[in-house]
C-alpha cells in the first residue's frame, strides 16, 4: 500500500528539484551581477564577458536591451526569452552554442560559430561576421527571420527559415542565396582627348569613372558615380566643365571650349565624391595632359568644315 504514496512524492520532489534548478533573470537590471557581470556603457547598451549558463535559464525584459559579449555565450540547458514587447540584441564577439531547447526572440549577430540544438524556436535575425562563422541548426527546427551567414549553413531534417538566407559558403537550405557582389571602390577620373582641337569649336572629353589604375589607356569601369569639374588651364584663363557621372554608368563626354590659341593642361576639381587620386589623362597614345588649341582658319584650311580637330 505505501508504494504508491512513495512513488507520487518522489515524483513530486523530483519535479521541485527541476524546478529549483531553474533561473529567472529580468533584464537589464540583473545584467550587472553574476552570471552576466556586464558594465552598462549607456541607456540599454552593455559590454559583458564571455557567459555560460549551466542551468534552464528565462530572461524576462522589462526593457529594450543591447549586449555585446566579448567572448563566448553558452546556454547549457534549455533557454528561453519573455520580450514583453521589447527588443533584446545580442553580439557575440566568438561562438554561441545553445545546447538544449531554444525558445528566445532576438538579433543575434555573431564573430564566431552559431549552434542550435533541435526544436529550437528562434524569432529574430542572425547574422555571422567570419568566414568561420558557421551556422549549424539540429532538426525540427525553425528561425522567423533573415539570416546571413559569412560561412557555412547546415540545416537539420525539418527544419526551416521563414525570412531571407545569405550564405557566403555552402549550404543545404536550398532558399539561400549568395551575397550579391561588394561594390567596387572608385580608385579615379580618366579624361581621355584626342589631344588638338580648334578655337571656334569645344574639344571633346570623355570622363571615365575607373576602380583601379590606368592600363594603356583603360581601366575597370566603375559605376557608383561621380561628379565635378573638367578644367581647361591655359595662358590667360581658365575653361571649367562640370561633368556628372550617374549611378549605373561609367563615363560622360563633355565639350571643353579653348578660345585662345595653345597648349592647355587637362585636370580635374571638385570631385565628389573626393579622390586621393583625383584623375589622369590620355590622349589615343600617351598620358599627356596638353589639349592643343589650333586657330579657327588654320583649322578648317586643314580639315573639311564640321571637323573639331585639326
Amino acid at each position: 500500500m505505501p508504494i504508491r504514496p512513495l512513488f507520487l512524492t518522489a515524483l513530486l520532489l523530483g519535479s521541485g528539484l527541476t524546478n529549483a534548478q531553474a533561473d529567472s533573470y529580468t533584464l537589464p537590471a540583473d545584467l550587472t551581477s553574476s552570471p552576466f557581470n556586464c558594465t552598462l556603457l549607456n541607456s540599454g547598451a552593455y559590454d559583458c564577458p564571455a557567459i555560460s549558463l549551466s542551468k534552464d535559464t528565462t530572461l524576462s525584459l522589462t526593457g529594450s536591451v543591447n549586449m555585446t559579449v566579448n567572448g563566448k555565450f553558452d546556454a547549457n540547458k534549455t533557454f528561453s526569452t519573455d520580450n514583453h514587447g521589447y527588443t533584446f540584441a545580442l553580439t557575440v564577439m566568438d561562438d554561441v552554442d545553445f545546447r538544449m531547447d531554444l525558445t528566445a526572440q532576438m538579433n543575434l549577430t555573431v564573430t564566431g560559430k552559431v549552434n542550435f540544438a533541435k526544436d529550437a524556436h528562434f524569432t529574430g535575425n542572425i547574422i555571422t561576421k567570419s568566414s568561420s562563422g558557421d551556422l549549424t541548426v539540429a532538426k525540427d527546427s525553425w528561425i522567423d527571420g533573415n539570416v546571413n551567414v559569412a560561412g557555412d549553413l547546415k540545416m537539420g531534417n525539418d527544419s526551416y527559415i521563414t525570412g531571407t538566407c545569405i550564405v557566403t559558403g555552402s549550404s543545404n537550405y536550398s532558399s539561400c542565396v549568395a551575397p550579391p557582389p561588394p561594390p567596387s571602390t572608385l580608385h579615379h577620373v580618366r579624361l581621355n582627348h584626342t589631344g588638338s582641337g580648334l578655337t571656334c569649336t569645344p574639344a571633346q572629353v570623355t570622363v571615365y569613372a575607373c576602380s583601379d589604375a590606368d592600363s594603356g589607356g583603360s581601366c575597370t569601369a566603375n559605376t557608383s558615380g561621380i561628379s565635378g569639374t573638367v578644367v581647361a588651364m591655359y595662358s590667360g584663363g581658365s575653361a571649367p566643365v562640370p561633368f556628372t557621372i550617374a549611378a549605373g554608368a561609367s563615363s560622360v563626354t563633355v565639350d571643353v571650349g579653348v578660345t585662345v590659341p595653345g597648349n592647355a593642361t587637362l585636370s580635374t576639381s571638385a570631385l565628389s565624391p573626393a579622390l586621393a587620386n583625383a584623375s589622369t589623362c590620355w590622349n589615343a597614345a600617351s598620358g599627356s595632359r596638353q589639349l592643343r588649341s589650333q586657330l579657327c582658319r588654320l583649322g578648317l584650311r586643314l580639315r573639311h568644315p564640321g571637323s573639331l580637330f585639326g
